[in-house]
């Protein structure tokens, strides 16, 4: 008798599998595709584009496999990819929302899902800098930082690049990818430079932008060089700058036991007043201490000191990580000659338009042109 109970429960138990088994095929046998296209409404061309699909269910939803496509957790959880974009989603009302950086408009729909679904998203560009001279770009973003939890290469820095509209991207990850010249990869589209952070827990940090060999060492901890021989190093190379990185990223000025006291540009104030000093990014998501991360104390500081530095942006976001904001939610505008030049020289003129300060720094808002007296930035 206990060994029919026995065979029972087991026949039981096997059946309850069973049923959660078709269970969970049935529940997956429902999800539809829906596959969305973004593309710019001017001539319906497909699109690279930040994107962002909600179910019915309210959780987020991202193609597959995730080695495929770059994703992140913030903002409701987003990610990157090329278009035709196919996500499998339970029916119902569905949210869509994509974006491509400030110069378009956003797009946020809902569409009813209920059969395999093909739906394009149409992106209207509301401005085009590049017609009065200025170019967009991002001095400060990241490819690596640890700790690393998806994969970077060059044409996947160059799908955020595009899909966030950054038409110069500088990653400052200290030897990986490297060159000492812009990408192969770049185009008019998207300009990308490896460069380097030179950095030191007394001084503060430097984005050193444009060099054409490697500045050692990368890091110092006792803070020799100091951060003027290092920009006095950098000036020595074909086309590059030296820019204090997020310089406000703590309101402990005696704190450098770690970050983000070691964050902190305390060397501002001797590069200044000697010379050895090319620009600041005065926007940087790293700016902790300043209000709306705007470091506009320091810069209104050095300007109102006689000390005309130029201000730049750098969004100090890395790739790598998945619980991270967009690149390129702050930007720098540089006017250069001709914005639509092959990739090193609209490179190299946009560096040295932050050096002669014809810039603007935004986290959204975006102008074409300004002046005072008749006299433009710079």
């Amino acid at each position: 008798m206990k060994t029919e109970i026995a065979l029972i429960r087991r026949e039981l138990c096997a059946a309850a599998l069973l049923i959660l088994l078709l269970a969970a095929a049935s529940s997956a046998r429902a999800n539809r595709f829906l596959t969305v296209v973004p593309v710019e409404d001017a001539g319906m061309t497909p699109i690279t584009a930040r994107v962002s699909i909600i179910g019915s269910d309210s959780l987020a939803y991202f193609p597959l496999p995730d080695s495929a496509y770059l994703h992140y957790s913030t903002l409701g959880g987003y990610f990157y990819a090329d278009p035709p974009v196919a996500v499998a989603v339970p029916p119902g009302a569905t949210r869509i929302r994509a974006a491509k950086g400030p110069e378009f408009i956003p797009v946020d729909m809902t569409v009813n899902v209920q059969s395999d679904t093909v739906i394009e998203v149409a992106l209207h560009r509301w401005i085009e800098p590049r017609l009065a001279g200025w170019v967009g770009g991002d001095g400060h973003a990241d490819l690596t930082h640890p700790p690393v939890q998806q994969i970077l290469n060059e044409s996947r820095a160059r799908l955020a690049a595009t899909a966030e509209g950054l038409r110069v991207t500088n990653f400052l990850d200290n030897g990986f990818l490297f060159l000492g010249a812009v990408d192969p990869l770049s185009d008019t589209a998207a300009v990308l430079f490896s460069a380097e952070e030179y950095r030191t827990t007394l001084f503060g940090h430097l984005g050193l932008l444009g060099i054409d060999s490697y500045v050692n060492p990368d890091w110092s901890g006792s803070g020799w060089p100091v951060n003027g021989d290092v920009t006095t190093q950098v000036r020595t190379h074909q086309s590059a700058i030296s820019v204090y990185v997020h310089p406000a990223t703590t309101d402990s000025f005696f704190d450098t036991s770690g970050w983000p006291g070691t964050g902190l540009a305390r060397g501002i104030w001797i590069d200044a007043p000697l010379g050895t000093m090319d620009a600041i990014d005065v926007l940087s998501h790293s700016n902790e201490a300043a209000v709306g991360k705007a470091d506009l104390t320091t810069w209104y500081r050095l300007w109102n000191c006689g000390f005309t530095i130029p201000g730049s942006a750098g969004s100090d976001i890395t790739l790598a990580q998945i619980p991270k904001v967009p690149i390129g939610g702050v930007r720098v505008y540089v006017n250069v000659p001709d914005p639509f030049a092959p990739p090193q020289t609209l490179y190299d003129s946009w560096i040295e338009g932050i050096r002669r300060g014809r810039t603007y720094v935004t986290t959204g808002p975006l102008i074409t042109a300004f002046d005072v007296g008749g006299a433009g930035a710079g």
